[in-house]
């Protein structure tokens, strides 16, 4: 998800400059093999024959099998949400993806993040451009209430719908923790150090 967007003179924290850079890596553990034998028809793509809906199998390194998946019909999805809110969503995920990658405790991938960070609201991740620091606390409020709301967690799915984001062997309550932990830190970081320049992230105009 590159967006190319670089806005960060107003984060000054550790490596945490890198926020919604588009340098962060997008390293993960699934690997998408390219051999045929891991492709196959799902039913929408033999009704359609749109690309979309064509399956691959996914190798789970941890669990060493490999899994059904629709990649392109999940990026369509992200795309279309992308679009949306001018950007604000691969931002949002652009975000979390760098706490990720500057806090190990974590452990989160890099799909459930972005699968997290697409159920947030759309009125939350539309923001104007210069006001790009409100998506750290839209990020910061939808997680605490993932964290409370056991009912509405274990609802969400990933954006193709093939499985929940938190279920076993994927995304944990331990992990979201720790990102609720990290969003609130880098919030109030933030805040502290512009306190001259606004009182709440709603304030917040970064020049480009």
């Amino acid at each position: 998800m590159n967006t190319g967007i670089h806005f960060t003179s107003a984060i000054t924290r550790n490596s945490r400059a890198r926020l919604f850079n588009r340098s962060t890596p997008e390293t993960d553990n699934i690997v998408f093999p390219r051999s045929n034998r891991n492709s196959y028809s799902v039913n929408k793509y033999a009704e359609t024959n749109e690309k979309i809906y064509r399956g691959v199998q996914i190798l789970d390194a941890k669990r060493k099998e490999r899994l059904p998946n629709t990649p392109f019909l999940y990026n369509a999805w992200i795309e279309h949400k992308d679009n949306a809110t001018n950007g604000g969503l691969c931002k949002a995920a652009r975000l979390l993806k760098s706490l990720k990658y500057d806090t190990e405790p974590i452990d989160l991938s890099s799909y459930d993040l972005v699968s997290i960070a697409f159920h947030i609201p759309e009125e939350q991740l539309s923001v104007p451009r210069g006001m790009e620091l409100a998506l750290l606390h839209s990020c910061r409020v939808f997680c605490e209430e993932l964290d409370w709301d056991a009912a509405k967690r274990n609802s969400l799915q990933v954006p193709d719908g093939h499985r929940r984001i938190f279920e076993e062997g994927h995304a944990t309550k331990r992990g979201l923790d720790a990102l609720v932990a990290e969003l609130a830190d880098l919030e109030n970081d933030v805040l502290r150090e512009n306190q001259r320049s606004f009182y709440k992230l709603a304030e917040a105009r970064v020049e480009y």
